[in-house]
Formats: C-alpha cells, structure tokens, sequence
C-alpha cells in the first residue's frame, strides 16, 4: 500500500509540474497518526456571543479556526446537548510544535 502511495503521489507532482502548478509555499502535513501540522500560527479567536442555551444541559461549543485550501477559515460556535449526563465539553484548541501548529478537537469527557 505504500508503494501504491508513492506511486500516486508522483504522478500528482509530475501532473502539477506539466500542467505549470505550483505547490504552496507552506504545505500542510498529515503525521502518521493523523495529526494535521499546519505552518502558519492560527489568527486569534472570534469574540462570539453564545445567546441563550435551548436547556439547562447544554453547553456551549466555542467556534474554532480551521485549516482548509492554504486559508483559516472560522468554524462558528452553538449550543449542543451533551451524550450523557454529567459529561463536560472540553474545548479544542492549536498546539505549537517543533513542525508547525497541531488541532487537538474538542471532546465530551
């Protein structure tokens, strides 16, 4: 299966390069674990205004950046019913690394 992964990947770069296409300057890397490494430091959050809750249950998701076609895109926050009771949203946030900037998703513990 690697192989057939190398394989494919030259066959893109030799398209893009007879076809005139450049790559980005700063490519996005995915590890092996599945860790997308963004190059470029994400832009400081939105200030977002939550409104009021549908229940007493719900907890509010705070919107994040995303990393999609070489731009930061915001992803709005909402409102949303945790899967069980007592579970708590812990937020998703960017880490710095050694290779560029790491997306740790938000999840319900």
């Amino acid at each position: 299966m690697k192989r057939v992964n190398e394989v494919f990947a030259l066959g893109i770069a030799a398209a893009l390069s007879v076809a005139g296409c450049k790559t980005p300057h700063h490519a996005v890397v995915v590890t092996p674990t599945g860790d997308v490494v963004v190059p470029d430091h994400p832009p400081a959050n939105h200030t977002e205004t939550s409104g009021k809750p549908l229940g007493p249950e719900y907890s509010w998701v705070s919107g994040y950046y995303t990393y999609r076609n070489a731009r930061w895109i915001w992803v709005d926050g909402h409102w949303d019913a945790p899967p069980r009771l007592g579970a708590v949203w812990v937020h998703g946030h960017w880490d710095g690394t050694t290779g560029g900037w790491v997306w740790t998703p938000g999840h319900w513990e």
